[in-house]
């Protein structure tokens, strides 16, 4: 039987073993493995602290540095020692890298390693909603006393709505519209379909030119009671593919995401750091530049250790995770300002 204090570094190895890829052997053990709950749990909790978004090939160019990062830590990897944590950043690497574009240079510590801005920026709406943009999308707004409508142009924006039921938001993106009050969403518009994630609250999801709703109908409890508004909760994704014949009804999948699916599919809005054979004293001086906790290396020794991956600015919970994962590092928590890293003796 596991022990508890096993499962993070058993889901690193799957994390690594996966993105390598399994043998059918090796897919039947990884399925009977991840029935259990709490392995599911912590297999998406590590996944979640290194994996970008799935649009590798849209940035060839990046595609490249990436691969280039991959070949580099396999060479090392075959004249030393690594770490789950090193293995794990190889596959990283090769998907973190596709989704983002080289910004000027930013006002950051400079080491071993790099720093890719995110391309995501704020628009401050006029009633306090907040949309944040991906890279080149653009919306539109035309805004009344009864209500506020926003056309996403192109591309894709997360909308944080400020509360007022009595002036409904909308979002239009090709013939889909979305009604919320005060929730936070996510839409997608692509030339075949129209993805629309929830974040927060609940939202309605409409056939802006045929009308209705384009989600499945909630079934009533009992006979006599009424169906409830069908809506699309957080923690759940519509994909619309788009009809390719003229004025048919679009159709649409309805689907659960999982916390780190969702993470991914957000991703483009935060800060990576990109660390190839990059010592951990320069790993930490990275980290501490974006957050307000900071780190520090308690063994001179540990600070020489290597490390090789893609990892969000913000979520240094989840980079120490990993680093426990590892099975040679541990944390000590000094206060809600400061966390110190050792190595197991």
């Amino acid at each position: 039987m596991t022990r508890l204090a096993d499962i993070p570094q058993e889901a690193a190895e799957w994390v690594v073993r996966r993105d390598r890829g399994l043998s059918p052997t090796e897919k039947s053990a990884f399925d009977a493995w991840l029935a259990a709950p709490l392995h599911r749990e912590e297999f998406e909790r590590i996944s979640a602290s290194w994996r970008g978004l799935d649009h590798l090939s849209s940035e060839p160019g990046l595609a490249a540095a990436a691969d280039a990062v991959v070949s580099r830590a396999e060479a090392r990897q075959t004249r030393r020692h690594f770490a789950v944590l090193t293995g794990a950043g190889l596959a990283a690497a090769a998907v973190a890298l596709g989704v983002f574009v080289w910004l000027r240079p930013a006002p950051a510590p400079t080491g071993n390693f790099q720093i890719i801005a995110s391309t995501s920026h704020e628009v401050h709406l006029p009633d306090g909603s907040i949309a944040t943009l991906n890279g080149d999308s653009r919306i539109e707004t035309d805004y009344t006393p009864d209500e506020r409508r926003i056309r996403l142009v192109q591309g894709e924006a997360h909308f944080a709505v400020a509360k007022n039921p009595q002036r409904p938001f909308y979002v239009t993106a090709g013939p889909i519209s979305v009604r919320a009050v005060g929730t936070a969403f996510n839409v997608r518009l692509g030339t075949s379909a129209v993805e629309v994630l929830v974040t927060e609250g609940k939202v309605q999801v409409n056939d802006s030119i045929h009308g209705g709703s384009l989600l499945p109908a909630v079934s009533a409890a009992a006979p006599d009671e009424q169906a409830d508004e069908a809506l699309l909760a957080a923690g759940q994704q519509v994909v619309i593919n788009l009809a390719p014949i003229a004025n048919a009804p679009a159709q649409a999948s309805v689907a659960v995401v999982a916390p780190a699916e969702m993470e991914r599919s957000l991703a483009w809005q935060s800060t990576q750091l990109v660390f190839d054979d990059t010592p951990l004293d320069d790993v930490v001086m990275a980290f501490n530049h974006y957050n307000r906790r900071a780190l520090a290396v308690g063994d001179a020794e540990l600070g020489n250790r290597r490390i090789t991956g893609v990892f969000r600015a913000d979520n240094l919970d989840g980079f120490l995770r990993l680093l426990e994962a590892s099975g040679d590092v541990r944390t000590e928590s000094r206060g809600e300002d400061a966390t110190v890293l050792r190595a197991f003796r």
